[in-house]
């Protein structure tokens, strides 16, 4: 026999290649349990997931996540007396009005003056527009109040703010000492 006749009677092996991407296909069976994921199974947690940032972060702050611009009613009239925050919890402050940042701040009053503190404060970006531009908003119990923020430099009034905040945590005397780093607010209606 010769080449040619040897290679006439060999049996042919035709290989098909299917019109999908193997490695892809056999890389998801092995990770996916044996099944092909299919397409709108790859994309939904990543849309749920960027749905729900962007509403998170367009309505205003979440917890201790920034958000957007704070919503809710506005109170256009000037407000003198801040008592009113004694039950309010924690507010939310809106800075930089061009393109609204917001973050979740505690706040309180000392003899109807409304108070916003912030620990470390130095380089908290927050912080920053404030020094850029002092006007601001501010959500309490769901009201917005338009506002505008000065830093309390006065040892006095520093101290009168943080016994007033101490006693408004129903804390137990002594009064510590004002931490390091720690920046006060005055809030003031516009």
């Amino acid at each position: 026999m010769t080449v040619t006749e040897i290679k006439r009677f060999a049996p042919q092996k035709t290989i098909s290649v299917p019109k999908s991407n193997v490695l892809r296909d056999n890389f998801a069976r092995l990770t996916q349990g044996g099944r092909k994921p299919r397409h709108w199974q790859r994309r939904v947690p990543y849309g749920l997931v960027l749905l729900s940032l962007g509403l998170m972060m367009g309505l205003g702050p979440f917890e201790r996540l920034p958000g957007g611009k704070v919503t809710g009613p506005v109170v256009g009239t000037p407000v003198d007396d801040w008592q009113f925050v004694e039950h309010a919890g924690r507010c939310a402050l809106e800075v930089r009005p061009e393109y609204p940042h917001s973050v979740t701040v505690n706040c309180w009053h000392s003899q109807g003056r409304l108070f916003i503190g912030c620990m470390a404060c130095e380089g908290k970006v927050w912080s920053s527009y404030i020094s850029d531009n002092p006007a601001a908003r501010v959500r309490i119990s769901g009201s917005v109040y338009p506002v505008a923020l000065q830093r309390v430099e006065s040892e006095v009034e520093m101290l009168d703010a943080w016994s007033a905040r101490w006693s408004h945590l129903k804390r137990e005397p002594p009064l510590p000492q004002v931490p390091e780093g720690y920046w006060l607010y005055r809030v003031v209606s516009r």
